[in-house]
């Protein structure tokens, strides 16, 4: 199964994952990482490694960050070098999540990212 890592500033993360398992239930091998204010990157560095160890035995891991270019994308892209088998995505959404959650434990680390990929993009829609 493919690990995913949310990781946002402030309290996204952690609000994400409680979403997500409102809808869809206690999800195995998923940690939330808070950025917070007062954190320094190398505290979220520290984070997230404990969060990855969190996940035990994985064929993969997707770090899911809330923004492009911001410190926990960056820092996540800058630890994920260490690991095999790692993505990083920016532009984190609830529709995302929930279209991957079922695929993880059956597709492949890049099958899994473009599916992240294209629901995030699908899950974005105006009214009227």
């Amino acid at each position: 199964m493919i690990g995913i890592v949310l990781v946002g500033h402030g309290a996204f993360a952690t609000a994400l994952r409680s979403s997500v398992e409102m809808i869809a239930g206690k999800q195995p091998k998923m940690a939330d990482v808070s950025f917070d204010l007062r954190d320094s990157d190398e505290d979220l560095e520290k984070k997230l490694r404990a969060a990855v160890s969190g996940l035990g035995t994985v064929t993969g891991i997707l770090f899911l960050a809330d923004l492009v270019g911001g410190t926990p994308f960056r820092v996540s892209a800058l630890i994920s070098r260490e690991w095999e088998r790692t993505c990083v995505i920016g532009g984190a959404n609830l529709s995302m999540i929930l279209e991957v959650l079922p695929a993880r434990d059956h597709l492949l680390l890049e099958q899994v990212k473009e599916k992240a990929i294209h629901a995030g993009r699908e899950g974005i829609k105006a009214f009227p």
